[in-house]
Parts: structure tokens; C-alpha cells; sequence
């Protein structure tokens, strides 16, 4: 049973393509066509699944008629190609070969999904501190309070005041003050915040990142319009090493990837010897024996 909704997108399927003209009602072809060209037809169906669902009735009405004029012309483009082109057994070697790729590459996925269990926290942890030297950053990072205000605001000192504070009673006067006045408020004391991130809603300068963050935990900018404020509760610079909260699951994923490789190199040696076991490969040539006292030169 159809929704309103759904009622509604067929009656501008419908409007649409009686002012599109209706040539494409013929009493030869079957109800459910649209329109066809050669051999190619398209169909209500390709035609309704392919209008987004939240057009209006004239976006609609637009979509479906540029829809039917790309989808002819295209079709005549391919028609026209394929009577032109001389190397057409070199394009369907081509599209074999990508979708024995895209068949292959499903099907990695899928294998992997069924037989592979994700890293654990401890694998992860584990694999961060043996690669430590190796997570360094290139961009600091930053907890702390972000607040701005419009100019003129009241009792900005005491904002101030607490902003240098930040102690429990601070924070909970800077919550109560930006709920009232504040633009933006951004609580991150917990979370790690790229300096890059920071400049584009700060004017932090661009050079001298590390040597700046040393000296400044409170920060203050005035413009025509607002009042910025930053406290900082924790950096870390150029250089460190990358926090493990900050990093950690991109660890996973490195993690993650290297187990799929070894995997999928297994699965498909074990693929490969099994079919030459059991006959199901066959190879006619003689191969070479592999000598142990060969040495590589």
C-alpha cells in the first residue's frame, strides 16, 4: 500500500511527462514503458526509483524531464560508439577484468568481516607503545575553554576572572554566564583539539606554535563585533609524541590493515595449493624447482 507520499511522486511522474509532450505513450509499447530508443527502454520503474525523494512537484517535474533527454541521449551516444569503435574486444576485457576486481574485492571484504575478529584494546594499546617514536605530531594539540561574546556584554570581568580560574566554581559560573550571553561556548577539557582546528575560529598565530602555546594558557582577542576567550588546560607540541586517546584508532585501523594483508595472503595460498591438490588446477608447463642452495645475487 502506497503512502501519501509515495501517491504524490507518481502524480508528478505523471504530470511531468505529459508536459514533456507524451510521445513516449505509444499504443505498441507495454503501459510501463517510458520511453525507448533502439532497443533500450526505459521503464516507470528505473524512471520513479530514480527521482530524490524530497523534490518538490516543480523539481519534480524538471528531474524527470532532464532525466528521460540524459538517459536518451546516452543510450544514442552508446549505440552510436558501438558501431564506430574498433576495439570493442579490448573494452570487454577491460570491464571483465574490473568486475572480476570488484567481484574479488566484495569478496575479501565479506571473508574478512566472517573470519577476522576486530584488534583488541590491548593489541592496540600494545602496538602504540612499541610504535611510540613513530606517532609524532606535526600540529599541536590543545584541551581547554573556548568562549565569545558580543562587546558590551556584562560583568565581563567576572568572565574573565573565571575563565583564569577554572576551578569547579569557575566553570560553573562560565556554563551560567555563556547560556545567557555567550555566541559560542566550547567546553573540550577533555578532548584533544588540533591547534589548526583552533585558527579557524581563533586568530592564533601561525608561526612560532610551540613557543606561543609555552607562554600563553589565557588568551583574549577583541574585534569590532565580539570578544574571544581561551583558557588552556593542556597542550601537547610539534614533535611530542601523539596523545594514545588521540591516536588510538587510527592504531586500530593500521592494526586492522595488516591483519586483512596476512589474512588474505593465507586464505589465498591455501586457495591456490588446495586446487593443485585436488586437481582443480591444472598447469601444463613445466615449472622450475626451487634449489636451496640458490642464493639470491
Amino acid at each position: 500500500m502506497h503512502t501519501l507520499k509515495t501517491f504524490g511522486r507518481y502524480a508528478v511522474l505523471c504530470c511531468s511527462l505529459l508536459l514533456a509532450g507524451c510521445s513516449f505513450f505509444r499504443k505498441e509499447l507495454p503501459a510501463q514503458v517510458v520511453a525507448q530508443t533502439g532497443n533500450a527502454i526505459l521503464t516507470w520503474e528505473n524512471l520513479y526509483s530514480a527521482i530524490p525523494a524530497r523534490l518538490d512537484s516543480i523539481d519534480s517535474v524538471m528531474f524527470v524531464q532532464n532525466y528521460i533527454v540524459k538517459w536518451a541521449t546516452e543510450e544514442l551516444l552508446y549505440d552510436k560508439a558501438k558501431r564506430n569503435i574498433l576495439n570493442v574486444a579490448e573494452i570487454d576485457a577491460m570491464v571483465a577484468d574490473y568486475r572480476k576486481a570488484i567481484t574479488i574485492h566484495h569478496y575479501r571484504q565479506l571473508l574478512t568481516e566472517q573470519r577476522m575478529l576486530p584488534p583488541s584494546d590491548a593489541e592496540v594499546k600494545d602496538f602504540y607503545e612499541e610504535h611510540k617514536d613513530e606517532f609524532l605530531l606535526e600540529d599541536p594539540l590543545l584541551k581547554g575553554v573556548l568562549v565569545a561574546v558580543p562587546n558590551g556584554m556584562p560583568k565581563i570581568k567576572n568572565l574573565i576572572a573565571a575563565m583564569r580560574k577554572l576551578d569547579d566554581d569557575a566553570i560553573q559560573y562560565i556554563d551560567k554566564y555563556c547560556m545567557r550571553y555567550a555566541v559560542e561556548y566550547d567546553f573540550f577539557m577533555d578532548n584533544w583539539v588540533t591547534y589548526s582546528e583552533l585558527q579557524k575560529r581563533l586568530p592564533l598565530p601561525s608561526e612560532g606554535k610551540n613557543a606561543y602555546l609555552k607562554r600563553h594558557k589565557f588568551n583574549m582577542w577583541q574585534d569590532s563585533t565580539y570578544r574571544y576567550l581561551f583558557t588552556m588546560t593542556d597542550y601537547r607540541l610539534i614533535g611530542d609524541n601523539e596523545p594514545f586517546e588521540f591516536v588510538k584508532e587510527n592504531v586500530r585501523r593500521t592494526i586492522n590493515n595488516q591483519k586483512k594483508m596476512v589474512f588474505m595472503a593465507q586464505f589465498a595460498e591455501d586457495l591456490y595449493n588446495d586446487a593443485i591438490r585436488t586437481g582443480e588446477v591444472k598447469i601444463f608447463i613445466e615449472q622450475p624447482r626451487k634449489n636451496e642452495n640458490d642464493t639470491l645475487k
